[in-house]
């Protein structure tokens, strides 16, 4: 495993890197530190020597060197995203997370720093951070596989959600190739509607669906997690996604894992987009302890049957299910014993 933190000064990049080395058993290396080492002159220096260029230079022929690097967390400067190739080399085989704040906050945690030469040169310290911050947004968000918002976090805080990214990453490996799993977030709910949209029309059901991206937010992505999304990539392109929450049996005294939802588009059927998200489903069920994994199919989607029958899959003929939704549920609700 690598785990690769980006992000400007200030956002806790090197004490988070080196909580969450410490917690998983990895190496730590800091490149601002090694890149001072191998010169042997702190960061001023070098750029005052050789520019910001040259500094930019050692920081490319580390990057490159770290390519083929297994089991570290790697802590970079803030300007590592200037240069394509730079993520290109750290991103191979790596979990790459963005650690961000707000100016107001890393001007408060940086200001007193004296080891980083101006950047610009003319402005004010909080100008120069609002400029350069804004230039590099656009090249962190590309860069990174997960963010986190540092400003009201501790740094062990911060390194508990790496962490949890880190440990989430064995639950959405996939022996598929082009194939990549992630968890969805708030920012997903434009993406999340369009697959549900789809599966309803799939299903013939579309004259059901009352979800709009505000409620998807406030579902599932705010407060209490009453369920959980995982999405699915083929060839960076969104392919499908699984939706799912915990239910719990009386008999076996423990919870389950529920599938409400399992969608792949069209043109990504047969590539092993279903066959990951399913496993994932499973592992996720067999890593948080659940006595079973449940799913309901229509009658009519021979193709769905014919899927889930592969793997082991059991129709409970012996039981029928009801609902009871809208006015009935709440004509429910109101009655009275007697």
């Amino acid at each position: 495993m690598k785990v690769v933190l980006i992000g400007y000064r200030g956002t806790g990049k090197s004490i988070v890197g080196k909580i969450v080395a410490n917690r998983l058993g990895l190496a730590y290396m800091g490149m601002d530190a090694q890149i001072v080492e191998r010169a042997g002159i702190p960061i001023p220096d070098i750029v005052e020597t050789f520019g910001w260029s040259g500094f930019r230079d050692r920081e490319t022929q580390l990057a490159l060197e770290l390519a083929q690097e297994e089991g570290l967390v790697v802590d970079t400067g803030g300007g590592i995203i200037e240069r394509p190739e730079n993520m290109a080399a750290l991103g191979k085989n790596a979990v790459v997370v963005w650690l961000k704040a707000t100016v107001d906050t890393i001007v408060f945690r940086i200001q007193g720093d004296s080891q980083r030469p101006s950047l610009t040169g003319k402005k004010s310290f909080t100008e120069e951070v609002e400029e350069v911050l804004a230039s590099r947004v656009a090249n962190y968000r590309a860069a990174a596989h997960y963010e986190i918002d540092t400003d009201a976090l501790t740094p062990e805080e911060v390194a508990e959600r790496v962490i949890g990214i880190c440990d989430s990453l064995a639950l959405l490996h996939t022996c598929a190739p082009d194939v990549r799993l992630r968890f969805a977030d708030a920012s997903d709910c434009s993406l999340l509607l369009a697959f549900i949209h789809s599966l309803a029309a799939y299903e013939r059901l579309s004259h059901e669906v009352a979800a709009d991206e505000a409620s998807l937010k406030e579902s599932l992505f705010n407060g209490r997690k009453v369920a959980e999304v995982v999405l699915a990539e083929y060839k960076n392109e969104p392919a499908g996604f699984a939706l799912f929450f915990h239910t719990y049996s009386t008999f076996l005294a423990k919870r389950g894992l529920y599938l409400e939802d399992l969608f792949v588009k069209p043109e990504f059927r047969g590539k092993g987009v279903g066959q990951e998200l399913f496993a994932c489903m499973a592992r996720i069920a067999v890593d948080r302890k659940c006595g079973r994994l449940e799913w309901a199919v229509l009658n009519w989607n021979e193709p769905a049957i014919h899927f889930y029958s592969k793997p082991g899959g059991q129709p409970m003929d012996e039981w029928t299910m009801f609902r009871v939704s809208g006015d009935d549920l709440k004509e429910l609700a109101a009655q009275k014993s007697g």
